[in-house]
């Protein structure tokens, strides 16, 4: 389905409500053109599951040894979330 004539549209956020105004607003028309062509009709759910294993991943590229308040602060996360982080990053494989 083709939604290019959206871009034809003056002010095309005016007619939209919630997260497709949201997006339209925040990325423009071409980004909400893509994703609705790709979305459309398909309920959108970005979860935090995929946030914490790549903050996790981030942790262990960046881990220095003294670095566990910045990390946690650059991630928004506790610093015990960084050290559990480490501790299974360091953590023997059980034979």
């Amino acid at each position: 389905m083709s939604l290019n004539w959206i871009e034809e549209i003056e002010q095309p956020a005016k007619y939209l409500r919630g997260d497709a105004k949201i997006i339209m607003e925040d990325f423009g028309k071409e980004t909400f053109i893509k994703l609705y062509s790709i979305f459309s009709k398909t309920p959108v759910h970005f979860s935090e599951s995929h946030l914490i294993s790549m903050k996790r991943a981030y942790i262990a590229k960046k881990y220095n040894g003294e670095n566990i308040s910045e990390l946690a602060r650059i991630l928004d996360v506790s610093q015990r979330f960084v050290y559990d982080t480490i501790a299974m990053k360091f953590e023997k494989p059980k034979h």
